[in-house]
């Protein structure tokens, strides 16, 4: 006779949003390794993080090369039709960008380099902030 293959746990009723919840969350009892968890947190955490650098980078409304008729002085400058939406974007993008960067450095320690992958997190930190002062709309 064969060797059984042990099949994985299902959940109780499928199709229902609840128990599809339950079948991905974290169960030690089911075999689940914290480390696994860790890893999967640190992709996550960090694909979050690229996704919002790269929105401040290039806004949903996309940046634009401005010549100016007075100077001829080069400028870049966001192009929004609305100020409020342009605000609640850059605040909910910060926010995840600031979560994210928090859980990644939190989920690194005690990592071989930890204390230079805290200063390049720093300095992602620092740079994010500086590229809202370059793409952000003119008052």
């Amino acid at each position: 006779m064969a060797a059984e293959v042990e099949k994985p746990i299902l959940p109780e009723a499928e199709g229902s949003l609840r128990s599809e919840i339950d079948y991905f969350q974290y169960k030690s009892e089911r075999g689940d390794s914290p480390n696994n968890v860790r890893n999967a947190l640190l992709v996550v955490a960090t694909l979050i993080a690229a996704v919002t650098f790269q929105a401040v980078i290039n806004p949903p409304d996309g940046v634009w090369h401005e010549i100016t008729k007075i100077h001829v002085a080069e400028k870049w400058t966001t192009v929004y039709n609305n100020k409020l939406r342009f605000t609640i974007f850059l605040l909910s993008n910060t926010v995840a960008f600031s979560t994210s960067i928090s859980i990644i450095g939190l989920l690194i320690r005690g990592f071989p380099g930890y204390f230079w992958m805290r200063i390049a997190l720093l300095l992602m930190m620092i740079t994010y902030v500086a590229s809202i002062g370059v793409v952000q709309p003119p008052e």
